[in-house]
């Protein structure tokens, strides 16, 4: 799995790797939550990354 997150929007973008190829699994901005689940359960909100 790898993220991206923009610090200027602020956004995230998260990909996983299934079969040979990475899918996406989250996308979200500002105060939206994604609940990703691999490798762990995590909950991310993308403004409060940015301090």
């Amino acid at each position: 799995m790898y993220w991206v997150v923009d610090p200027d929007t602020p956004s995230l973008i998260a990909w996983e790797m299934r079969d040979g190829a990475y899918v996406q699994v989250a996308k979200v901005t500002g105060d939206e939550e994604a609940r990703l689940t691999s490798p762990y359960d995590v909950t991310v909100v993308p403004a409060n990354l940015i301090s």
